[in-house]
């Protein structure tokens, strides 16, 4: 323990010297200093028994007289040298001040290059209230006929799918794991490491390490614990969580190791590979116009529609940055991408085909289903299942020819609605015409009757 009497000694002592040391100056004033340093070198110089005081001899040797020559040189050099670095690091600051704000400068036109022409997130916009249809609905035959909004209708598929597992637990869980992944690819990447430990037990069922998978392993925690079901497949399939030195495991006890439970998980294996999402499926949402209400301007819905953020919040500046790219040289690759990103706007379009007669039919289709999904639904409302043309009315009667049933509604431009027009096959249409008349009814009954009325 440190003397409480000697540090106090010693702090007077620091205090004194402190006091003795004389008045002191600001940092970097080196004028006065400099002054009196000259004066005390000619005093020293002139009569240097006054400057060494009383105690000291009485001259001074040629020697010291150069040794003190020498320290006061010294003194100079090390405050000049100190100014020259201070000066060096107020140039490297501004240079390093220049730099970031050329960077920030690069940095400002990269994002404005990226939201010109990179991807944006979506939002849905709020619609008028006249519209077309009511909005975008879906079904799915597994489960019944309800026509439902698309959340709802997922929802729907993920109740009846829970429902299910009490009955038919193992196989449940392979449509639960391939229904509710929000990834294809992360699916894929569950599926495949679940069949791989199942190969695992097959190969070498005596084997302890394969019939414990750890789950704070990395691979278990990034390809299968993020996806719903996996744990029901791991426990229809005989695996048991069980603490081993503090740590969760899934077990595949020896006790199971048997020819009837190894038959059974091959058989899982083989139900997981095979077994494919329950989507929703879009409805048609098929309406019979009369001429006189098809002949009404209509707007779209909401759901029809999927637009940037910053294309809402910053209206103006869009129009600005547009000026500015027109004025820009661009690429034929940035121009195609800038059209596509427009296309992107829209998720659904609406169809309309109009009859002869001015019957006009109605429905709703995905942007990138194919040309040949409305070719069918026209042929399905048909009362005789002759072969037809579709002209696309908005493009001075272009014919859809056979060689765009492979194409989607946005390589064709068909979004995010379209006008086509109903004709007969050019080599059938004599024929039909003489057999069945001009007056002749183009849609079945039932079809007929959900005809909206005035």
């Amino acid at each position: 323990m440190p003397n409480p009497i000697k540090q106090f000694f010693e702090k007077k002592k620091a205090e004194a010297k402190f006091k003795m040391a004389g008045p002191g100056q600001k940092l970097g004033d080196t004028s006065g200093e400099a002054a009196r340093r000259a004066q005390a070198l000619e005093r020293f110089q002139n009569d240097p028994q006054a400057v060494a005081g009383p105690s000291r001899p009485k001259t001074v040797s040629a020697a010291q007289q150069q040794a003190a020559q020498a320290a006061l040189s010294r003194l100079d050099s090390s405050q000049s040298t100190d100014f020259s670095k201070k000066r060096s690091q107020a140039v490297i600051r501004a240079q390093a001040m220049k730099e970031l704000e050329k960077e920030k400068k690069i940095d400002d036109e990269v994002k404005k290059l990226r939201e010109t022409y990179s991807e944006k997130p979506v939002v849905e916009l709020e619609g008028p209230s006249t519209l077309v249809c009511s909005g975008v609905y879906f079904h799915c035959p597994l489960i019944g006929p309800e026509v439902l909004p698309k959340a709802e209708m997922k929802q729907k598929i993920k109740d009846f799918l829970y429902q299910q597992l009490e009955d038919e637990k193992a196989l449940t869980a392979c449509l639960i794991i391939h229904t509710m992944a929000k990834d294809d690819e992360k699916a894929k990447n569950c599926v495949d490491t679940l069949c791989k430990y199942i190969d695992n037990i097959l190969k070498d069922p005596s084997e302890e390490k394969f019939r414990k998978i750890r789950k704070t392993n990395k691979v278990y925690q990034e390809k299968v614990a993020p996806i719903e079901g996996h744990d029901l497949f791991l426990d229809a399939a005989g695996f048991e969580t069980m603490t081993i030195d503090d740590q969760e495991f899934w077990v595949f006890s020896s006790e199971r190791v048997n020819d009837e439970q190894l038959e059974t998980l091959s058989l899982l294996k083989d139900a997981l590979l095979s077994s494919e999402p329950i989507r929703a499926e879009l409805d048609r949402g098929l309406r019979v116009l009369m001429p006189a209400q098809a002949a009404r301007k209509f707007t779209l819905p909401p759901d029809f529609f999927s637009v940037g953020v910053d294309e809402i919040r910053k209206e103006q500046q869009a129009l600005t940055e547009n000026l500015e790219r027109e004025g820009m040289l661009r690429t034929k690759a940035m121009r195609e991408r800038e059209q596509q990103r427009e296309r992107r706007k829209y998720r659904y379009s609406l169809i309309r085909v109009r009859f002869p007669n001015g019957m006009v039919i109605q429905g709703t289709f995905s942007v990138y289903e194919k040309y040949r999904a409305i070719h069918d639904f026209v042929a399905e409302c048909l009362e005789h299942p002759l072969p037809f043309v579709l002209y696309e009315a908005g493009s001075g009667g272009h014919r859809l020819e056979q060689g765009d049933y492979d194409k989607t509604l946005m390589d064709l431009e068909l979004i995010p609605s379209s006008l086509m027009t109903f004709a007969w096959h050019p080599e059938v249409a004599e024929e039909v015409k003489a057999q069945i008349g001009e007056n002749a009814t183009y849609l079945k009954v039932e079809v007929r009757l959900l005809a909206d009325e005035m």
